[in-house]
């Protein structure tokens, strides 16, 4: 009876043990199964943010949980309680859900860990790149200041790549030193001033997309002595009191966006033209030098313009200008016949003790 009773004993265990090893050679499988399809998974995860791929993972893992309690214990995880484990389910049903939750639990463990490992390896890229990018502009500083001048213009070049791969503030400052090289006294080649005036004209040019913005310009007290050109550039603030430009100057269509432009006391040699050019806020000229040609047709200013002892030795031109504010023309003198066709007066024109010896034509002004 004993060993009748032992059998039946074992026989009466032995269902569940083998459905319990059956189970666990199932989730075995299952596991290896769902490695293979996160593997495809994750390569094809691998294109998102990095942020969107755990945030993806993380749903994926409340879903299995939600499903798997739903599925044993008839209700939602956070609804689970003592009194529900030990009426509605058995031993084996508590092992499954355990394992699903320590499934869910490590594989958002596991992208955590490889997030901040990313995050580590993306922090050291970026100081690397940042020291590769300060070495290099200290040595375009460096080969700027070289005694000869094919290292000036190979420092040139290698500041402007700096700004226009780094962008951000690297372009003003770059904007401060090629403007601080231009005003010392120096015995550059003139291709060292041309290769620097062109850099900035190309990267101010309103036509070029990737053009640098809000820049300013102190070019105060400098001498220019070639060809100098802003045309069709945008410039949020220029300073040239007190420069010399002693070849052609060209600020034709530019845009001057700042809270002042100063062109006091400045002296141009030859032509200059600022025609089209538009001025939003206040512009100065006061005692500035126009020795050559000087064309300011239908250049627009929006604010107070000041020419107040302003000495126009050649021909002038304002035919078409607009003044949108006051204009004072005090105490100039025009050298030769002015012309003020068609010029918009909209505030005060003040022309008091101004000279016109070869007189001047302001037909069709409008005011």
């Amino acid at each position: 009876m004993s060993k009748q009773r032992s059998v039946r004993e074992k026989s009466g265990r032995r269902p569940h043990s083998i459905a319990f090893v059956k189970t666990c050679s199932l989730y075995c499988r299952l596991i290896a199964s769902a490695k293979q399809s996160c593997v495809k998974l994750g390569q094809w995860c691998a294109k998102w943010p990095l942020f969107a791929s755990i945030s993806f993972w993380v749903a994926i893992s409340l879903i299995a949980l939600m499903v798997m309690s739903s599925f044993f214990f008839g209700r939602c995880f956070w609804q689970v309680n003592a009194a529900t484990i030990t009426h509605q389910s058995t031993a084996l049903d508590i092992v499954k859900l355990a394992l699903t939750i320590i499934g869910g639990v490590g594989a958002v463990s596991y992208l955590v860990i490889k997030y901040q490992e990313r995050q580590g390896a993306k922090r050291a890229e970026n100081r690397t790149v940042e020291d590769r990018t300060k070495t290099d502009f200290i040595n375009a500083v460096h080969m700027l200041s070289d005694s000869e001048f094919t290292a000036k213009i190979a420092g040139v070049y290698m500041l402007a790549d700096i700004g226009d791969r780094e962008r951000g503030s690297y372009c003003q400052k770059i904007t401060d030193i090629l403007c601080g090289h231009l005003r010392t006294r120096r015995n550059d080649d003139g291709a060292v001033e041309t290769t620097i005036t062109q850099t900035l004209k190309e990267r101010l040019d309103k036509k070029n997309a990737t053009r640098w913005e809000d820049i300013d310009l102190d070019l105060h007290g400098a001498t220019l002595n070639e060809d100098f050109s802003l045309e069709q550039c945008e410039i949020h603030k220029l300073n040239v009191k007190g420069a010399t430009f002693n070849g052609l100057a060209d600020f034709s269509f530019a845009d001057f966006a700042g809270l002042s432009t100063s062109f006091a006391d400045v002296t141009f040699n030859k032509n200059v033209a600022f025609q089209a050019a538009k001025f939003h806020c206040g512009v100065t000229f006061r005692d500035a030098k126009f020795n050559g040609n000087l064309n300011f047709a239908a250049a627009s200013i929006y604010n107070d313009a000041d020419f107040r002892s302003v000495i126009f030795g050649s021909t002038v031109q304002f035919d078409s200008a607009e003044f949108r504010n006051t204009a004072r023309f005090s105490h100039a003198w025009f050298a030769e016949p002015a012309d003020f066709h068609g010029t918009v007066f909209e505030g005060t024109a003040d022309f008091d003790n101004s000279a016109f010896p070869h007189g001047a034509s302001f037909t069709r002004c409008l005011d």
